[in-house]
């Protein structure tokens, strides 16, 4: 039986916690489309279900990506949610 490999993450990722992965993967397999915060709720990795399912774990799991990666990695429309800017989608796009 052979074992299947996984791939090792894009460069850019490498500095995220598990949920900063999965949100930074959310938005770009949605991409161009804004996703309300409880959209992202329902597919970020979750050990304590009832702290993580509020809407301030979405802001604060974006604002730590936006830190390590920088502000302009993910971007939000008041009222439509968050998406991945077109640059980083692009960049990880490209290595994929």
């Amino acid at each position: 039986m052979e074992v299947e490999s996984i791939p090792p993450p894009h460069p850019k990722l490498i500095g995220l916690t598990r949920q900063e992965r999965a949100l930074v993967r959310l938005l770009s397999d949605h991409h161009p489309a804004y996703l309300s915060p409880p959209d992202i709720l329902d597919h970020l990795p979750s050990l304590d279900h009832v702290r993580d399912r509020q809407w301030a774990h979405v802001k604060t799991v974006v604002a730590n990506v936006r830190r390590k990666l920088g502000k302009p990695a993910v971007e939000n429309l008041y009222g439509e949610g968050y998406r991945l800017s077109a640059a980083l989608h692009s960049q990880l796009q490209e290595t994929a």
